[in-house]
């Protein structure tokens, strides 16, 4: 029967821990809906806070009594900060139809404009650095191994004089 390897249950372990990291259930609820419906929102007052960025996609979080209103079936699966996304024609309709709909007492949240975030980089500097380790921790598990073959076994045997002051070495 073979031995018990305990580097698959740290790798079993490293799994189920970047797994959770993954599927972490604080995440927020978000739906993608049209600028119409957008607009409906914000009108019947459900939004909290709109973030509208610079390639004109807006980002609107829904005040926690009016997420099942948006939701509806989902509305328990939806997270700590539900959001919904949509396109807007321009930055400056945006900001004219969230001035218009403040001045009507419809919309009592705050609004920011932003940049755009590049979320590659951040993923990339979150996940590089775990693989790193992974496969450095791989490395050395397999270098310090000391199995047949490895890096560090050598099998020297001895060496010997020849004919005309050759010096022989066998491994």
């Amino acid at each position: 029967m073979p031995k018990f390897n305990l580097n698959w249950l740290y790798m079993i372990i490293a799994m189920m821990l970047l797994g959770l990291y993954l599927t972490n259930e604080n995440s927020t609820g978000t739906k993608n809906i049209s600028y119409d419906e957008f607009q409906q929102y914000v009108r019947n007052g459900y939004m909290s806070k709109i973030i509208g960025y610079d390639d004109n996609s807006v980002e609107a979080y829904i005040k926690p009594q009016y997420v099942k209103n948006v939701f509806q079936a989902d509305s328990s699966r939806v997270g700590k900060n539900p959001m919904i996304t949509t396109e807007a024609p321009s930055r400056e309709s945006l900001g004219d139809f969230l001035q218009k709909e403040r001045d009507e007492q419809h919309f009592d949240g705050s609004i920011n404009y932003e940049k755009k975030r590049n979320y590659f980089g951040v993923v990339l500097w979150q996940i590089l650095p775990i693989a790193f380790l992974i496969g450095f921790w791989i490395f050395m598990s397999r270098r310090l191994s000391g199995g047949g073959g490895g890096g560090g076994s050598y099998n020297y045997t001895g060496a010997s004089a020849g004919g005309d002051g050759i010096v022989i070495i066998e491994w």
